[in-house]
């Protein structure tokens, strides 16, 4: 309840156009920063569901940007083993068909990040579930945003 206390007491001081230059600067570079990484900015609302394919797309989409966040090649393969533990074949990103269901349903329709264009199915020993070797380097392709 505190929380919400406060939550409130702020929104009373905020109003339109009340950041600074500098705020808005600092903001800015923030999300280019983020824009550049590749993350894609799924807030887990699950609007995109169900997917007429039955891909799970939040749980890729989180995936994805989890693995994005690695700080290296191992930790990168181990978001990979994760992927292929949780997620069932049936429903990994390459059971997409592109029918664009889901982008038509996202609150985020500014991007265009149907699962398809999501690398985590790209066939590369070192992505493979069975693979304990971190060497070699997965490769994840550009995504289209």
């Amino acid at each position: 309840m505190e929380q919400v206390i406060e939550n409130i007491q702020i929104a009373d001081r905020s109003g339109p156009n009340i950041l600074t230059p500098k705020e808005l600067e600092v903001i800015y570079k923030a999300r280019e920063k983020y824009l550049q990484c590749g993350f894609i900015g799924c807030t887990g609302c699950r609007y995109c569901m169900p997917c007429p394919q039955g891909v799970s797309i939040p749980e890729i989409l989180a995936f994805y940007n989890e693995a994005l966040r690695a700080a290296d090649e191992m930790q990168r393969c181990e978001v990979i083993e994760k992927y292929y533990a949780a997620i069932p074949q049936e429903k990994r990103a390459d059971a997409c068909v592109k029918c664009g269901a889901c982008e038509e349903k996202c609150p985020k329709t500014a991007y265009s990040w149907t699962p398809f264009k999501i690398p985590m199915d790209t066939e590369t020993p070192s992505m493979k579930p069975s693979q304990n070797s971190v060497s070699a380097s997965p490769i994840f392709p550009t995504i289209v945003l």
